[in-house]
């Protein structure tokens, strides 16, 4: 969502975090109370999966919205004016504000009790992440950063998972 702002047509930060609210609504609170329904309300004590789930979920959060912030706040310093942010979470792996999107849908899954439909969802926005955003997002990137970004990739070869992947 923090993205959004250092897209062409930046916006300001209380957009930024509207646009991050609306994605927990529709990402987290709307999937979760869907189960919550169907499970006949919330249940009165957590089970080790939905504890593990919403473990999963703070970490998915800081590495998906955390990222997004830290390069919302360079690109807001004028003195960082067209220039490729790669430090704080971004140091550690190219997409790993993607990587925080994938384990939302890792916690989805657990915390619905491993639904299909969840399942499904997360592969689906999992493989859309590998097989288009990621290809067209450094293609754009080259294309605008040339040489930086060509030695941010080789500094930080990981695409979502620091040293593995």
């Amino acid at each position: 969502a923090f993205g959004c702002a250092t897209m062409p047509g930046a916006m300001d930060f209380k957009e930024a975090i509207n646009i991050s609210f609306l994605h927990v609504l529709v990402h987290n609170i709307i999937p979760f109370g869907l189960v919550s329904v169907a499970r006949g309300g919330v249940p009165a004590e957590l089970t080790t999966l939905d504890q593990v789930g919403l473990a999963i979920a703070v970490l998915a959060a800081i590495l998906q919205h955390g990222a997004e912030a830290q390069r919302w706040l360079f690109k807001s310093d004028p003195k960082n004016k067209g220039k490729l942010h790669t430090s704080g979470l971004f140091g550690l792996a190219q997409f790993i504000n993607h990587t925080g999107h994938i384990l939302n849908d890792v916690s989805n899954s657990l915390v619905t009790g491993v639904s299909p439909f969840m399942l499904f969802q997360g592969f689906m926005v999992g493989r859309l992440l590998v097989k288009s955003v990621v290809p067209e997002t450094q293609s754009h990137m080259q294309k605008k950063y040339g040489a930086p970004y060509a030695e941010y990739q080789r500094k930080t070869p990981s695409l979502f998972i620091p040293g593995i992947w």
